[in-house]
C-alpha cells in the first residue's frame, strides 16, 4: 500500500505510471485511474474505469446483480470477480467444470471491440510533455553517492571491519615473530638470516590481502546493479568509488603491517619505502580482485581462482626458486625470464630487497665504492683471464684445425667482449680486431689482443685500488665520528648480512658462466648494470635501462606495477573478463546444439 501511494503521488505530479499488479486489495484497486486487462494471447478485453470493470463483466456474464460494483454494506470492491468471470469454465453433462473456458480470449476480444474500442476516442495533444524533475545526477554526484553507500554498508558490517582492520597487524606479528632469528646473545638485525624471507612474505601477504578484500566487491552488488541498470548510471563513477575505498583500506592495512613488522624486526629508516611497495602490491591485487568479481558469476568460483593466482606469484617471484634453476624451457640465463616478468611479486620483492640493501643508512656510504670495486675485480680477475684462455684455445684450434664452427663462435665472442671492455674502460680498440677470425688470425693478432687485454687489466687493477682507497677513507671518517664500536653497531642496525649474501650471490660457486658462446656474469648482481635498452635485466639489478637512461630499480619496478594496475582498470571498465566468459559460454552452447542435431 505504501508503494502504491508513492506511485499515486507521481501521477499527481503529472507523470504517467503503468503498473502490473496481482490480487490487489479493494483500497489499492480504487487508487487506479484506469484499468487495462489483457487476456491470454495478448488480447485486450477491457479498458476503462476500474470500478466500472466489475459492472461490465457482470453484464456480459448476465449476472442478476450486474449493476452492483461494490458491497452495499461496506463499500469494498472484490477485484477477484473479474478474473472469476473471465475464467468461468464450461460444465459437462455430469455437472462438473471442465478445463475449457466458457468464453475464449478471442470472444472476449470481440466483445471488447464491439462494446469498448468503438467508444474510445484517440486524443492528440499539441502540448509539450511536462518537464520531469527526475534527472540522473552528474558523474561526481554519482561517485559521492556510491562512495557514501559503500562506506555505510561496510560500517554496518562489524565482522568485515574487524577482520580487515586487524588481519594485517596480526599477520605482521605472526610473520615478524617467526622470522626473528635470535642467537644466545640476543637479537641483532644484521644477523637475522630469515630477513629475506620476511621481505618476500610481506609482498605475498599484501597481495593476498588485496585479493581477499576486493574479490567480492562487485558480485556482492550484483542485485543492486541489476535494479539500477535502467537508470543508465555511470559505470566509471561506480568503479571509481569501489577502487578509492579499496585503495584507502589497502593503505591502512599496509601501514599497520609495516609499522608492526618493522618494529618487531627492528628495521630502521625504511617505513615509507616499505609502505609504498606493499601499498602498490595491494592496489594491483585490488584491481585483479575487482576484475574477477565483475567477470565471474559465483563466489565459490572466485575463491577457487584466488589460489591459482597466488601460487604462480609465490613460485615465480624469484625468492623460492632462483630463475636460473627453473625448467630449461622457460629460464633465461641473461635476464629474468618472461614468465618471471609477468609476476607482480618479482617486481615488488626485487624493489624491496635492492632498496633495503642499497639505500639503508649504512650501505649508502659505500655502495658506489663497492660497485666500482666489484666491476674492476670481475673484469680483472674473471673476465680478462677467461678471454685470455679463450684466445689460447683459438690459437690451438687454428693451429690444429679443430672444429671450425666452434672456433668461429669463440672468435666472435672475443670480438664482442673486447669491444665491450673497450667501451666500458674508455680505451680504443686495436685496429687488428677485425682480423680476430679463423681466416686472418696469426701470432701478431694474438699478441695485439694479449697486449690490449693486459692494458685493460692494469686499468681495472688501478680502478680497484682507487675505489678501495675511497671506501677505506669513508670508513675511517665514520670511525672518527662514531668510534670503531659505534660503526660496528651502526652496521648491525642497518646492514643485514643474509640479504647482502643474497643480492651479491655469494653462495654461487661460478662467478661467470658461458651459455651459447656468451659470457654471463653471476658475481655481485646488485652491482651490475643491465645491457638491455628495453627495461629487461637480471634479478637484483640496482638500476634498469630504457634507451640510454638508467632508472633506479625501486621507481622503475613500482612504475611497472602501476602500469599493470592501470591496464587492469581499463579491462575492468571495459568488462573484458565477463565478455570473454560470455563468449566462451556461447561457443559451448553452439557446440552443444550441434551435438544434439
Amino acid at each position: 500500500e505504501m508503494v502504491m501511494r508513492l506511485l499515486k503521488q507521481q501521477t499527481l505530479k503529472g507523470k504517467l505510471v503503468i503498473a502490473n499488479i496481482h490480487q490487489p486489495s479493494s483500497d489499492i484497486f480504487k487508487m487506479f485511474d484506469k484499468l487495462w486487462i489483457l487476456d491470454k494471447g495478448g488480447f485486450p478485453i477491457y479498458n476503462g474505469n476500474p470500478i466500472d470493470a466489475i459492472v461490465y463483466f457482470k453484464t456480459q456474464n448476465s449476472q442478476v446483480n450486474a449493476s452492483e460494483s461494490e458491497c452495499v454494506t461496506c463499500g469494498n470492491v472484490n477485484p477477484e470477480q473479474i478474473l472469476q468471470i473471465v475464467e468461468t469454465k464450461l460444465i459437462d453433462d455430469q455437472g462438473k467444470p471442465t478445463r475449457d473456458r466458457r468464453v475464449t480470449p478471442v470472444e472476449w476480444y470481440e466483445k471488447y471491440q464491439e462494446n469498448i474500442e468503438g467508444n474510445l476516442v484517440a486524443k492528440r495533444s499539441e502540448k509539450k510533455l511536462p518537464q520531469s524533475d527526475f534527472k540522473i545526477p552528474g558523474k561526481v554526484k554519482q561517485f559521492s553517492i556510491f562512495w557514501i553507500r559503500n562506506i555505510l554498508s561496510k560500517l554496518t558490517n562489524r565482522q568485515y571491519l574487524i577482520i580487515n582492520l586487524f588481519e594485517a597487524p596480526l599477520l605482521a606479528i605472526i610473520l615478524g615473530y617467526f622470522t626473528k632469528y635470535t642467537t644466545n646473545s640476543g637479537y641483532v638485525f644484521g644477523d637475522n638470516k630469515n630477513f629475506p624471507v620476511f621481505l618476500f612474505m610481506a609482498v605475498v601477504v599484501s597481495m593476498f590481502l588485496g585479493l581477499t578484500v576486493s574479490a567480492e566487491e562487485i558480485i556482492r552488488d550484483k542485485k543492486i546493479l541489476q535494479r539500477e541498470k535502467f537508470l543508465n548510471l555511470c559505470r566509471l563513477s561506480y568503479l571509481a568509488s569501489k577502487i578509492m575505498f579499496l585503495f584507502v583500506l589497502s593503505a591502512i592495512q599496509s601501514i599497520t603491517f609495516v609499522l608492526l613488522g618493522n618494529y618487531i624486526l627492528e628495521i630502521e629508516g625504511m617505513t615509507l619505502v616499505y609502505w609504498f611497495v606493499l601499498f602498490t602490491t595491494a592496489c594491483f591485487s585490488n584491481l585483479v580482485g575487482l576484475n574477477i568479481s565483475a567477470g565471474l558469476n559465483s563466489v565459490i568460483t572466485i575463491y577457487i581462482l584466488i589460489p591459482l593466482i597466488l601460487v604462480p606469484q609465490l613460485l615465480l617471484g624469484g625468492a623460492m626458486i632462483k630463475f636460473d634453476d627453473l625448467h630449461y624451457g622457460v629460464t633465461d640465463k641473461v635476464y629474468v625470464p618472461v614468465v618471471g616478468d609477468l609476476m607482480t611479486t618479482r617486481w615488488t620483492y626485487e624493489a624491496l630487497a635492492v632498496t633495503q640493501f642499497k639505500d639503508n643508512e649504512f650501505e649508502r656510504h659505500f655502495f658506489d665504492f663497492e660497485k666500482g670495486i666489484s666491476d674492476a675485480s670481475y673484469n680483472s680477475s674473471f673476465l680478462i683471464p677467461k678471454l685470455e684462455s679463450i684466445l689460447l684455445d683459438c690459437e690451438r684450434s687454428v693451429e690444429f684445425e679443430k672444429d671450425e664452427e666452434e672456433t668461429n663462435a669463440h672468435f666472435t665472442m672475443l670480438q664482442k667482449e673486447i669491444r665491450k671492455l673497450a667501451n666500458n674502460s674508455g680505451f680504443e680498440v686495436f685496429p687488428e680486431i677485425e682480423q680476430l677470425n679463423a681466416t686472418d688470425f696469426n701470432l701478431n693478432i694474438a699478441e695485439q689482443t694479449r697486449g690490449f687485454l693486459d692494458q685493460v687489466e692494469l686499468y681495472y687493477l688501478g680502478m680497484s685500488s682507487e675505489f678501495g682507497y675511497k671506501k677505506d677513507f669513508e670508513y675511517s671518517r665514520l670511525v672518527d665520528s662514531l668510534g670503531r664500536d659505534g660503526v660496528y653497531e651502526f652496521k648491525q642496525n642497518y646492514y643485514n648480512q643474509a640479504l647482502a649474501d643474497l643480492v651479491l650471490n655469494r653462495n654461487e660457486v661460478n662467478k661467470m658462466i658461458e651459455v651459447d658462446y656468451q659470457l654471463i656474469q653471476k658475481k655481485d648482481p646488485v652491482f651490475m648494470s643491465p645491457e638491455s635498452k628495453f627495461g629487461r635485466s637480471h634479478f637484483y639489478a640496482h638500476v634498469k635501462r630504457i634507451g640510454n637512461f638508467y632508472i633506479d630499480t625501486y621507481w622503475f619496478n613500482l612504475g611497472i606495477v602501476w602500469l599493470g594496475t592501470i591496464l587492469l582498470f581499463f579491462t575492468l571498465w571495459s568488462d573484458v573478463l565477463r565478455k570473454m566468459m560470455n563468449y566462451i559460454e556461447s561457443i559451448k552452447i553452439v557446440r552443444r546444439e550441434k551435438k544434439r542435431k
